[in-house]
């Protein structure tokens, strides 16, 4: 993923260049249609980068075991759980 793009996700925007740098290759943007039941399953982190899901919006996530529907067409960042962890401890 674009360090640019994950700048303008809010969770990612107070990162520095060089902290994007490493969260970019991790990130893996999707798109939903509208009406898509999302279970996550996978042990992933699912970001919000653009439009709703339910009541969740820009920059709000969930973790795996939730279970939400697209209200409109959504783009995700997913960022496995695994790596997550690793780049936060280092």
């Amino acid at each position: 993923m674009d360090v640019d793009r994950l700048k303008t996700i809010p969770l990612f925007s107070s990162l520095a260049d060089d902290e994007l740098r490493r969260v970019a290759p991790l990130a893996v943007e999707r798109s939903l249609a509208e009406g898509t039941l999302l279970t996550n399953g996978r042990e992933e982190l699912l970001l919000i980068a653009e439009r709703r899901i339910g009541n969740l919006g820009p920059g709000d996530y969930f973790t795996p075991g939730a279970t939400v529907v697209a209200t409109s067409p959504v783009r995700l960042v997913a960022l496995d759980i695994d790596a997550a962890r690793r780049l936060a401890l280092t």
